[in-house]
């Protein structure tokens, strides 16, 4: 049964007072596999046709688990894969030790389809896999249910046997640090262009940056009238909804001193979007007014920014801007 395109557009928004969209095109294909039973079962694909994409590539499919321990880090998923089914001739194996690289197909795949695929490779589900230079692995595709023997019961979509595949070039991964060096720099670059002194990076606005986004993106603090702004109680800081009220910008404001001793009040911008870039939040910044109006010391905010701290992580970044 042949597979049918889908083209969906990523809606991405940023929260401070308003809010602002920016949108980018992601292909997801939808086909259905031969299963086990003899039965369709419907399987998803990221970036090209299943026809495509699997009999050039080492490629296998199989069901995923999570490790129970650093499972998950900044740049990967590492657990093992069962019940394997290669698209190619491979040594017989019942199971691999694998890392799955967080590319940014994987990290920003619009949001129909991110929560089932996240579920799977933050826990266990049926996933296929393309491997890749350096031994590391890529999602290409991923069943709401198993599946089975993929490439035993679709031969259409198995390698040439006579022309074994050879690891792929790796694609972008999400990349924590280099991600908010780059939008440090774009932010820089871009008060620049409106004649205004680059901000110098703080290590101490640095880490609270880097202590929000990893708050954001693993305890969830944002919800029921909490914006991007608030913080949870599982750290070693004070916790709080950000409702815009004056006890919640007392909340930002010290978190600094809180995390890394500053001396200083600190003052945050914050946008989302599924495996947000550099070049998206900078975007969304730019055209939300009350975030902009921070970013070039314009509004209430005309006292130079003599410090800043950038991170970004999982759907997150955040920037915090001190005068001293």
């Amino acid at each position: 049964m042949g597979a049918r395109m889908l083209v969906l557009l990523v809606v991405c928004s940023a929260t401070l007072a308003s809010a602002t969209t920016t949108t980018r095109q992601v292909t997801v294909w939808k086909a259905q596999a031969k299963a086990d039973d003899g039965s369709y079962k419907p399987i998803v694909f990221i970036g090209e046709t299943p026809d495509d994409l699997l009999p050039p590539c080492r490629c296998v499919a199989g069901t995923w688990k999570i490790a129970a321990k650093n499972g998950e880090t900044a740049t990967h998923f590492i657990g093992t894969l069962d019940a394997l089914s290669f698209n190619h001739a491979r040594a017989a194996k019942k199971r691999l030790s694998i890392k799955i690289r967080k590319t940014r197909d994987l990290m920003g795949v619009h949001r129909d389809y991110r929560p089932a695929l996240l579920a799977i490779v933050r826990g266990s589900g049926q996933l296929v896999l393309r491997e890749v230079k350096g031994g590391d692995w890529e999602v290409v595709g991923y069943a709401p249910s198993s599946v089975g023997k993929l490439f035993a019961n679709n031969p259409r979509w198995k390698a040439d046997p006579k022309a074994s595949p050879k690891p792929a070039a790796a694609t972008p991964v999400v990349d924590p640090k280099a991600d908010a060096a780059a939008l440090a720099k774009l932010i820089n670059d871009y008060r620049a262009t409106l004649e205004l002194p680059r901000v110098p990076l703080s290590v101490a606005l640095t880490k609270v940056a880097q202590a929000h986004v990893r708050d954001l993106a693993q305890n969830a603090p944002v919800k029921d009238g909490c914006n991007l702004h608030s913080w949870s109680a599982k750290g070693a800081w004070s916790a709080c909804c950000y409702d815009s009220s004056k006890e919640a910008a007392r909340c930002m404001w010290v978190k600094p001193k809180e995390i890394a001793g500053y001396r200083g009040n600190g003052y945050e911008i914050a946008a989302t979007a599924s495996g947000i870039t550099p070049e998206q939040a900078l975007e969304l910044w730019q055209k939300s007014p009350k975030h902009h109006e921070v970013m070039i010391n314009k509004g209430i905010w005309t006292k130079p920014w003599a410090a800043m701290g950038v991170a970004v992580e999982g759907d997150y970044s955040v920037a915090w801007f001190a005068d001293r």
